[in-house]
């Protein structure tokens, strides 16, 4: 039920943004989407991940979600983040 409130909400938001922009929702989000090239927690190549730079450097808390606990595939994306987090934006702690 949550997941479904939470759902409608962000299409209100998506919605209410196109309209005040007067455009579709598909060219709002292609706007919105930026590429990663890659998951690999091996990867330290985090050209891809410093548009997150401007938005998160002088933020003290982000929180990183996951659509289930079962999927490798996420498990690999935040290890990524987690070490682009440390070691370009100097976050110190994980707490779970």
């Amino acid at each position: 039920m949550k997941s479904l409130v939470l759902t409608l909400l962000l299409s209100l938001i998506v919605f209410y943004s196109c309209a005040q922009q007067t455009t579709t929702p598909e060219a709002w989000l292609n706007k919105q989407v930026v590429s990663i090239k890659s998951i690999d927690p091996t990867d330290d190549d985090f050209t891809d991940l410093e548009f997150l730079i401007p938005l998160l450097e002088n933020k003290d808390i982000v929180m990183l979600g996951e659509e289930a606990h079962s999927f490798a595939h996420t498990f690999k994306a935040k290890s990524r983040l987690v070490k682009f987090l440390h070691q370009r934006l100097g976050f110190t702690v994980l707490a779970f």
